[in-house]
Formats: C-alpha cells, structure tokens, sequence
C-alpha cells in the first residue's frame, strides 16, 4: 500500500489526497520530489526556503514536509527547530534529504512533543524515499 492509499467505506467519500511541502533551493530537485509525490498521490506545494516555507505555512497544512538542510536565508535546521516551537506545526512529519549526514543531530534534538523525522542522503532514490516516507506514517 502507497503512503497516500486509505481504504474508502461504502458510506464514506473518496478521501482527501495527503498534501506535501517540498522546501529545497534548487529547482530541479524540488521538481523530482514533487514528480515522485505526485505519482504516489501527494498533492505538492513548493517553496524554495525556510522562511517561505513558514509564510506559506501559515495559510495552508500539510501532511508531510519534504526539505534540504543547507538552503539560504533560513535552513533546514532553523525550519524544523520554528516547526517544533510552534504548536500547530509540531508534529507534520519532516523528510530531510540532504547531502549532509545530520541523522544524529537531528535526532538528539527531539522531543517526545515533536513529530517523525525521516532522513535520506542524496543522490536519492525512489525507493529510498519511499521507505523513509512509509516510516514516518507508521
């Protein structure tokens, strides 16, 4: 079963599809995240820092956080540390994907109030991504 798949009942309406930030610099990865997401049935919001992740955090949810680590004007880290600060925003899921092995740090840094926190090192593949995004929905 995709991460995005929920079994519908006959008295239910088709379920709302799972929603997904991707916040990463470069164009052309936040396009093969967003591709690989989409084809699982994530609907896909962009944004290309953390500070504009925030901004459009606040008008909008979602259901998982897809983000690089080393990005300008406000980073990865700073993103999740304003996450788990702020109670509406706690617990979305985050995937790191970065190029940086931060596992450990990040992991040290969590609290019992905060949510999953999935990590994968670039170049990535699907099934990399799939496996850290199944893990985070367990």
């Amino acid at each position: 079963m995709s991460p995005a798949s929920t079994p519908l009942t006959a008295s239910s309406q088709p379920p709302r599809p799972r929603t997904a930030l991707i916040v990463d610099d470069f164009p052309s990865v936040r396009f093969y995240h967003a591709h690989l997401l989409e084809r699982a049935g994530f609907k896909c919001s962009v944004a290309t820092n953390g500070r504009e992740a925030l901004k459009m955090l606040q008008k909008e949810t979602v259901d998982l956080i897809v983000l690089d680590i080393v990005m300008p004007e406000m980073n990865g880290e700073e993103l999740i540390a304003s996450l788990r600060a702020s109670a509406a925003l706690a617990r979305v899921p985050v995937l790191v994907i970065s190029t940086e092995p931060l596992r450990e740090r990040l992991e040290r840094k969590r609290t019992t109030t905060s949510g999953p926190v999935g990590f994968a090192q670039k170049p990535l593949m699907p099934g990399t991504i799939w496996a850290e995004i199944e893990g985070l929905f367990q």
